[in-house]
């Protein structure tokens, strides 16, 4: 494998850890609560996790129950409020499609790719 074919890392003051590599979109590792819901699922059965690592293009959830892969969800991401006298901060929003499950060895969770708006703050 040559350097160009390497992931490589920085860090970023906002978000941490980051990792770049063949993806259109650096990922940031950030903890943040997602809701998702598999689409056609009535609103009373939706799910959450949190995320291991987001990106402009996509996220990878963790969650006790991963969805299929090809199946197509809604995703509510809460990062944390910058002001730490807010509960919350933001969301954002976006419908996905699950492309990757979790694999031996990783934690439970999926990889959804999707492209986040900001939906404004939580109700």
């Amino acid at each position: 494998m040559s350097m160009a074919d390497k992931p490589s890392s920085m860090e970023n003051p906002l978000f941490g850890r980051t990792t770049l590599d063949r993806r259109k979109s650096p990922r940031f590792q950030l903890r943040a609560r997602v809701i998702f819901q598999k689409n056609g699922q009535p609103p009373e059965e939706e799910e959450w996790g949190f995320t291991r690592d987001i990106s402009v293009g996509g996220v990878f959830v963790l969650c006790e129950r991963p969805v299929p892969a090809g199946t197509d969800v809604a995703l509510e991401v809460h990062p944390p409020s910058p002001n730490p006298k807010e509960r919350e901060g933001m969301r954002l929003a976006a419908p996905g499609r699950v492309i990757r499950v979790s694999g031996p060895g990783e934690e439970s969770g999926f990889a959804a790719v999707s492209s986040f708006a900001y939906t404004g703050e939580p109700h």
